[in-house]
């Protein structure tokens, strides 16, 4: 048997040559995608953020609606209020002590 040690291959040295260019050609390749899928990455971020800043817009826009509408209602019911105590101010006081006496026995605490 003949000593292999130290004679080289020309196989060898071939194979690893296409290697490295087949490993550098998909490299490139990849390289030249990456920027495109980036692109396309950001694109997706942007939209998706525009999307979202839209819909807190739109949101904000109906709670000042909300709130207008629920302030317009609260003035209407406290002037009612106003009106009926000063049309029957016995009533409402009485009405008041009730309501008083009503929540009092709710969260009174007794001591026995």
């Amino acid at each position: 048997m003949e000593n292999q040690f130290g004679k080289s291959d020309t196989n060898v040295s071939t194979i690893g040559k296409d290697t490295r260019a087949d490993m550098h050609s998909a490299i490139d390749k990849a390289h030249d995608k990456v920027p495109a899928a980036a692109d396309r990455l950001a694109a997706q971020a942007h939209t998706g953020v525009d999307k979202m800043a839209d819909s807190i817009n739109d949101m904000g826009e109906k709670l000042d609606q909300k709130r207008e509408s629920l302030t317009v209602a609260y003035k209407r019911f406290a002037e009612s209020g106003r009106s009926y105590v000063r049309k029957s101010p016995a009533t409402s006081v009485l009405v008041a002590l009730a309501a008083g006496y009503a929540v009092s026995k709710l969260f009174g605490t007794r001591k026995y």
